[in-house]
């Protein structure tokens, strides 16, 4: 009886022993409890779009950092041509200054006055209508009488201004009988000549008679006339 009890104790002091083992060895074999991860944060929700950018405040303390020229610099740059500027134009003397100029550098000029008529008659060829008038009244103090005619061709040209035409009339005036009443005579034969009506009335002034049409007798009338009052 006491064999068996000592067997079984023995048997069960075995099995304590063979459990504690199997503990022992099942507990090595686990290694380091891990941690479960945390689970993920949620993405953050984008920022709204906007049409001017979000202000970044920049730290003070970091000194700002220079940008960078991105320009390509060219390896052949080209040749700039300089501009130049078209010279301002100098004045141009209006028709009327220049006669007007050239009539005093005539009138002043120490040449005689034969050198003068020929340079007026010169200028009133190429002058403007109212240079012709201011011309004449000098011709008209400077021809003398033996030379009239070239103002009395003058006279004849029935395309002169009437200023002109008026100017030659008043001087002819001043002329002697033998120069006047002639070319009276011509320009109201001339019905095309507007001094012609003129020229017939200071013939009947001066002959003191009225022929009507018939030139012939007027014609007649200034040599009987200029023979009984010679210059």
């Amino acid at each position: 009886m006491n064999n068996v009890k000592k067997l079984l104790a023995g048997v069960f002091a075995l099995v304590i022993l063979i459990g504690i083992g199997i503990a022992i060895g099942w507990y090595g074999s686990r290694g380091p409890e891990v941690p479960a991860a945390p689970p993920p944060a949620p993405e953050p929700e984008p920022a709204p779009l906007t049409d001017t950018p979000s202000r970044v405040e920049r730290d003070p303390r970091i000194p700002p950092r220079a940008v960078a020229n991105t320009t390509p610099v060219p390896t052949n740059p080209p040749t700039v041509q300089p501009v130049v500027q078209p010279a301002p134009a100098l004045p141009v003397a209006s028709a009327a200054t220049n006669w007007e100029m050239q009539l005093d550098e005539i009138l002043v000029s120490e040449d005689d006055d034969t050198n003068k008529v020929v340079q007026l008659f010169a200028l009133f060829a190429t002058a403007p209508p109212e240079g012709k008038e201011d011309i004449v009244q000098h011709l008209s103090n400077l021809v003398e009488d033996e030379n009239y005619e070239p103002l009395a061709t003058l006279l004849r040209d029935s395309t002169l201004p009437e200023e002109v035409l008026d100017e030659l009339m008043s001087d002819l005036l001043n002329r002697p009988d033998s120069a006047k009443l002639p070319l009276f005579l011509e320009l109201a034969r001339n019905p095309q000549h507007p001094k012609s009506e003129e020229a017939r009335e200071l013939l009947e002034l001066y002959l003191d008679d009225d022929y009507g049409e018939d030139w012939a007798k007027w014609e007649q009338a200034v040599r009987n006339w200029l023979a009984e009052n010679p210059d």
